[in-house]
Order: C-alpha cells, then sequence, then structure tokens
C-alpha cells in the first residue's frame, strides 16, 4: 500500500488554479504551504515532481 501526501501530478497552472481559487483552503499550520511558497516553485522543482511521479507510475506498472 501507497500514501502520498503531496500532488506529483502539480504543475504551474494547477498550483496557480488552487491559489486563485482555494486560498481560503491554505490555512496556516505545520505542512501547509503559504500562497508565495507554492507560487515560487520553478521548472527544477516541477521537473522533479515529474520525474518522480513517473518513477512512481513504472513501479506500480511493474507490480
Amino acid at each position: 500500500m501507497i500514501g502520498l501526501q503531496c500532488h506529483l501530478e502539480s504543475t504551474p497552472a494547477t498550483v496557480a488554479a488552487i491559489v486563485a481559487h482555494c486560498a481560503d483552503e491554505l490555512q496556516p499550520a505545520r505542512f501547509v504551504q503559504t500562497e508565495a511558497q507554492l507560487l515560487a516553485a520553478d521548472a527544477v522543482c516541477y521537473a522533479e515532481m515529474e520525474t518522480a511521479l513517473f518513477a512512481l507510475l513504472d513501479q506500480l506498472a511493474a507490480v
């Protein structure tokens, strides 16, 4: 069983949409990123998430 507490499928567009439409849900908490932190992610961050996502999917497909 695998449980993820993140969204490896995120893109700059989906993160911008979350900030635009769900900002009220971004309540300060230990593991909740601020709007500024979410929007500050660069292309390298998204590329790393995509690499991790496909590595995970490849592992699941091999089972």
